[in-house]
């Protein structure tokens, strides 16, 4: 019988959970699965370098704001009002090119609301990340410069907002924070800090 915590084991950042009479872990904002975190199987890996057009291997990396590897379209009468927004995404890259890879968009269909994970591989930007996010008037952006993601490894960001203010941390390494100035009473969700 299991008593604590302590004698399960959650793998990738899970958390465990006291349910009734069980333990479980959960994998909220892990990009992993399965009883103990440890199911890798929704791990996006996509090389900017393949240009087979298999559907599995669809190169989706470009400049083009409308495309990426997950593309999340709500209407106005599906999205929920909210001020905040969290995700996890665990990814595995080699791009080399001097391009932006778009890895996950979240658009709102009939408004200019919008929250986009790039992956930057510019001279200036080698191989970071970066989350472009828009609450109506302005894009905002937070990104980890400390740490190169195309390195062919498997990555995990994760990626918090509440209003304008937002976080951001790749793998289990420092948290990034971003808390940008000036008035967003007129967006949705934003408050100045």
């Amino acid at each position: 019988p299991i008593e604590s915590c302590q004698d399960v084991t959650c793998y990738n950042g899970g958390q465990c959970l006291y349910e009734w009479n069980a333990y479980t872990c959960n994998c909220d904002m892990t990009s992993f699965s399965g009883p103990a975190c440890d199911d890798g199987d929704n791990i996006i890996n996509n090389d900017i370098n393949n240009n087979n057009n298999d559907i599995n291997n669809r190169n989706y990396y470009n400049n083009n704001d409308n495309l990426g590897l997950i593309t999340i379209t709500f209407s106005d009468s599906e999205r929920a009002d909210t001020t905040q927004d969290s995700f996890g995404l665990g990814f595995v890259s080699r791009q080399s090119r001097d391009e932006i890879a778009t890895l996950a968009r979240i658009i709102s269909g009939n408004s200019n609301d919008y929250l986009q994970n790039r992956l930057s591989i510019l001279p200036q930007r080698n191989g970071y990340i970066f989350v472009v996010y828009n609450l109506g008037t302005a894009d905002h952006s937070i990104g980890d410069t400390s740490n190169v993601v195309n390195d062919d490894k498997y990555h995990v960001i994760r990626f918090n907002r509440v209003g304008p203010n937002s976080t951001l941390q790749v793998d289990n390494r420092p948290i990034v924070t971003k808390y940008p100035t000036g008035d967003y009473s007129n967006e949705d969700g934003g408050r100045k800090r």
